[in-house]
């Protein structure tokens, strides 16, 4: 992710256009997405998380789904719109429900994504 992408966000604000983020890398700290998310507090971030978030590293390597989990969480407390994009393999297909579920708890929209 581009480390300006908060100071891009933050001149889309300022000019009242538009934007959407979509993403699934974890390796930015909790902060930088706190900044991002208050640099234009009317981006809609999409967070491809696959499964539920401690079994999310089985299609995304490397990716550490818990902590994009409370970055997701900590965006809709801050009234962001967050969307959480669940695709659907084997090895998640039996979580979906528990997934909308913890979705819906924490003021999250679900995505699902079946191929």
């Amino acid at each position: 992710m581009n480390p300006n992408l908060p100071t891009f966000l933050s001149i889309l604000y300022e000019k009242k256009i538009p934007s959407k983020v979509s993403t699934a890398a974890s390796y930015r700290s909790i902060d930088w997405y706190i900044n991002a998310f208050k640099s234009n507090p009317d981006t809609e971030w999409v967070f491809g998380v696959d499964g539920l978030p401690q079994d999310s590293h089985i299609y995304r390597k490397n990716q550490n789904g818990e902590k994009l989990f409370e970055v997701m969480k900590i965006g809709a407390e801050m009234e962001i719109q967050i969307v959480w994009q669940y695709i659907v393999f084997r090895y998640n297909e039996k979580d979906v429900e528990q997934a909308v579920q913890l979705a819906k708890d924490n003021g999250i929209i679900f995505e699902l994504n079946i191929f």
